[in-house]
């Protein structure tokens, strides 16, 4: 059992590499200064959720699923940047669900809890309509327990 998932860390770890490989080789999302332009930065439209039998679930855009990998990737080779970049990015109503996501994403193998209402410490209401609604006045708790799961 140990062999399997040591196996599948490893891989996962590779497919973080190659995207992060390919994506550091494109520059058509960089401007002329090398900074990322705004339409490629995601924000909270990147993730959407859904109900399962065991809780919620974020489901996130291409590009989303390309940031954690770009996260994940760089985290391997000791490069913390980006994470920084999504820990300031808690303090944004745009930004600070996709930050949140990503950050939890980017952990390849901790648990952390979640329910019918609650994604890892975020509160989600899944409405009848098929809207969802994220109160903002969680950004001060969510940033709080990133700051205490860097320390």
């Amino acid at each position: 059992m140990k062999t399997t998932t040591q196996t599948s860390l490893k891989l996962h770890a590779f497919l973080a590499l190659l995207a992060f490989a390919f994506l550091a080789s494109c520059d058509a999302s960089k401007d002329s200064k090398g900074q990322s332009s705004d339409s490629q930065q995601v924000n909270n439209k990147d993730v959407t959720w859904t109900g399962t039998y065991a809780g919620l679930e974020p489901v996130l855009s291409e590009r989303a699923r390309i940031a954690v990998a770009q996260l994940i990737a760089e985290q391997k080779m000791g490069k913390m940047d980006t994470r920084r970049k999504y820990l300031l990015l808690l303090k944004d109503s745009d930004h600070f669900v996709i930050a949140h996501v990503l950050l939890t994403k980017s952990r390849i193998g901790v648990r952390y809890p979640i329910s019918g209402d609650q994604w890892n410490k975020l509160h989600v209401k899944l409405l009848n309509n098929g809207e969802v609604q994220i109160d903002t006045s969680q950004m001060a708790e969510i940033e709080k327990y990133w700051l205490q799961e860097t320390e």
